[in-house]
């Protein structure tokens, strides 16, 4: 049974009630119904978009939906869980072909794991691509959809076309806090610090259980504001115990331009144990290393990474050692390999702390320049 209630915020008074009684396998039936009814009072003040959206119906096959409800509950930003969700909403897609919102949860989940690195990014960002395209020619204006495709843009530096997904998948769904999430993290990297904190903020918002959290942590802290950053990545972890990236946030932009190499250090220890095989945050805790003196441990990490680099791309990190190190040299040389690679985390070259060293070479100035990214 589900009692449904719209309710005017600003006087408290009911516009419209009803109760459902249905069986579990209708849960998709009842939701377009519930849909319908609340639409149908809101719609002279509803936009085409806010129409069309409100009135599709994303699947017809109840267990369809259960594996992207599934599958959707595992995508959490650990790696073992978005690579079990990707088996669940091609499961779901199997089932119903036509379901575009699973194909947009697969490019989701396929570009994440291209982002965090923990799967190799060019063939990741390939397969996520292919199934954002696919959602689309499903259903073009699918918030979703718009939102992976602005994100598989933005890490291939295509950054017009990621820009306008982006602002798309918003204005399809305003209350979507990854929508939010996706284009605060474009604006970070052209620096455009005060934007992307309103985005983070906006994501926050809407949903205050989600990683959202730690980004405003993370701009705080490059904001200056530590107290108030370090309070905000606490809370995320307290939300999520297992979010790695608040780890790592707390480490590189609260801690360590701080000086507090030794808690930086817990902190990167423990992102990595949640998430061990990105070779950013090994990087970081490399680069941690050799700040804090420690020049064994970075040099064996430096080495680890380089093994790292045979078979996938890990040039980025590997230039951040290198810059902790004091071999700029080195680290330039990297980096010009993460350019001639089209390196998909060389979209934070701006905003790494551990290559904040290089940010006056005019070797870097003018990578920057080749990426479309000026200082």
């Amino acid at each position: 049974m589900v009692q449904a209630d719209l309710v005017k915020i600003s006087t408290g008074s009911q516009l419209w009630g009803e109760r459902y009684e249905r069986k579990l396998r209708d849960i998709s039936g009842i939701q377009q119904e519930l849909t319908r009814a609340v639409s149908e009072k809101l719609l002279p003040r509803l936009t085409a978009d806010e129409q069309h959206r409100v009135s599709k119906r994303e699947t017809a096959n109840p267990a369809a939906y259960q594996l992207y409800l599934h599958g959707s509950y595992l995508n959490k930003g650990q790696r073992e869980g978005m690579e079990k969700s990707l088996v669940f909403f091609q499961q779901a897609i199997e089932l119903d072909p036509q379901y575009a919102l699973a194909y947009a949860a697969l490019s989701s989940g396929y570009s994440l794991l291209a982002y965090e690195q923990y799967s190799p990014w060019e063939d990741a960002l390939s397969k996520a691509e292919a199934a954002a395209q696919k959602a689309l020619a499903l259903d073009e204006g699918l918030a979703e959809a718009h939102r992976s495709l602005g994100f598989i843009k933005f890490q291939k530096w295509d950054w017009a076309v990621a820009e306008a997904e982006l602002k798309r998948a918003i204005g399809l769904n305003p209350n979507s806090a990854l929508a939010h999430l996706s284009y605060g993290l474009y604006l970070v990297a052209f620096r455009r610090d005060e934007e992307a904190l309103a985005q983070f903020k906006i994501g926050q918002k809407l949903d205050p259980a989600s990683a959202v959290v730690a980004n405003v942590g993370f701009m705080l802290c490059e904001m200056s504001q530590y107290d108030r950053g370090i309070a905000a990545l606490k809370d995320a972890l307290e939300w999520d115990p297992g979010l790695a990236k608040a780890h790592h946030n707390l480490a590189m932009f609260c801690y360590a331009p701080q000086n507090m190499y030794s808690e930086a250090i817990e902190e990167a220890r423990r992102g990595i144990a949640l998430g061990p095989s990105s070779p950013i945050y090994l990087g970081e805790l490399g680069w941690l290393y050799a700040r804090s003196g420690n020049k064994a441990e970075a040099v064996a990490i430096l080495e680890r990474l380089k093994k790292w680099d045979e078979g996938a791309d890990a040039a980025v990190p590997i230039a951040g050692v290198y810059v902790g190190l004091g071999d700029n040299d080195s680290a330039m040389a990297w980096l010009e390999k993460a350019y001639q690679r089209h390196s998909n985390w060389a979209i934070a070259l701006k905003v790494l702390k551990d290559l904040e060293p290089l940010r006056q070479d005019p070797r870097f100035v003018d990578l920057l320049r080749r990426m479309g990214l000026p200082e």
